[in-house]
């Protein structure tokens, strides 16, 4: 019995002092928000002076405070500082007392065996108190034990947590040679977008001058439509003159082909009469050629005419330009004539009435 309760003492002391540990760790990772919690900070201080002595008392732990410092998942710590410290500091009381207790309890008895080595049995406060603190010892067993799984779970998600920032330490490199590669291109569309600027405004003067030829062009291009309207204006007189023409040159002919036929008939019927047909015919030839020379004479004075509608047009414009004064007198005296000069003004009217006539007769 008595080799059972050292086992489990023994045990438990080793997941106490391992739990106590991982306690310093959860305190140490967070002493920048201790003196915002006053009751926390007392029982944490209280559990780190009790851990460190229980610390010194235990040669066998090989690990120094900067590997467990390097181990403890500091980051998560911080979340559950503020929840566990309270509640842990209380626990770590307890069982250092419990623990203390139980040493001490197992030194007396070990002092007080007679040497030879007859075990007494305990007393019945010593039964009573042994038993509840096995029953102590069993559910700090158990705390320890879900302390430890809590631990081992943080430190995964630790691990984790490290893999995670690795890769954000990756994709900040690559955040960096993507900004620096998306200000080369910055720089590089603010040097096109210059010299785009400078193209547009030699386009833009281009494209003035362009409109200034055009515009040119289009004056031009009235200008010609204005002389081509003109143009054949006259060539459709001309046209229509030709086509008179040719329809007295047609008939001629029409005439003279009656003519030839009556002719043959004629010689066929008559051989006697050739010479008066060949009279006849010498006659048609000069009256051929008295048409074509009234038709060159027709000509002449369509030519005469049109000379002659030219400088009446001419004659009318004149007129015109000495009329207009004449009319603005006329106007302005009958503005400025009293009521009594009606007579004055009818010869003015009768004035007016005769420079229209002369220049109908003009026209």
């Amino acid at each position: 019995m008595a080799s059972t309760f050292d086992m489990d003492s023994g045990e438990l002391l080793r997941r106490g002092r391992m739990a106590m540990y991982i306690e310093k760790d959860f305190i140490s990772a967070d002493n920048d928000k201790a003196n915002a919690e006053d009751h926390g900070e007392n029982g944490c201080a209280e559990g780190d002076q009790k851990s460190n002595a229980l610390e010194h008392d235990d040669p066998e732990d090989g690990q120094t405070d900067g590997e467990r410092s390097e181990n403890s998942p500091n980051g998560l710590c911080k979340r559950l500082k503020s929840l566990m410290c309270p509640c842990w500091s209380k626990l770590n009381w307890r069982l250092f007392f419990n623990l203390e207790a139980s040493t001490s309890a197992d030194d007396r008895k070990k002092s007080s065996r007679p040497s030879n080595d007859n075990v007494d049995k305990p007393s019945s406060d010593d039964a009573a108190k042994i038993k509840h603190l096995r029953e102590e010892n069993k559910r700090l067993k158990k705390l320890a034990v879900k302390f430890l799984d809590e631990y081992e779970q943080l430190k995964t998600e630790f691990l984790e947590m490290s893999e995670i920032k690795d890769q954000l330490v990756a994709e900040k490199s690559n955040c960096d040679r993507l900004k620096a590669e998306l200000q080369d291109l910055q720089r590089t569309c603010a040097s096109l977008n210059a010299q785009m600027s400078k193209q547009s405004d030699e386009h833009r003067e281009e494209v003035k001058r362009l409109d200034a030829e055009l515009k040119n062009a289009r004056e031009v291009v009235v200008k010609l439509a204005s002389d081509k309207q003109s143009i054949e204006a006259k060539n459709a007189k001309n046209e229509q003159s030709l086509l008179v023409t040719e329809n007295a040159l047609q008939t001629l002919k029409i005439t003279g082909d009656a003519l030839k036929s009556e002719l043959s008939e004629q010689k066929r019927l008559h051989d006697v009469e050739k010479s008066q047909l060949n009279v006849r015919m010498q006659r048609v030839e000069n009256e051929k050629r008295e048409h074509q020379r009234s038709i060159a004479a027709l000509q002449r004075d369509i030519a005469t005419v049109e000379h002659r509608a030219r400088l009446a047009e001419e004659k009318i414009l004149r007129v015109k330009q000495k009329i207009e004064p004449v009319k603005r007198k006329i106007e302005l005296l009958r503005h400025q004539l009293p009521l009594g000069g009606i007579v004055a003004i009818w010869d003015l009217q009768y004035l007016d009435d005769r420079i229209t006539d002369a220049a109908n007769e003009v026209r």
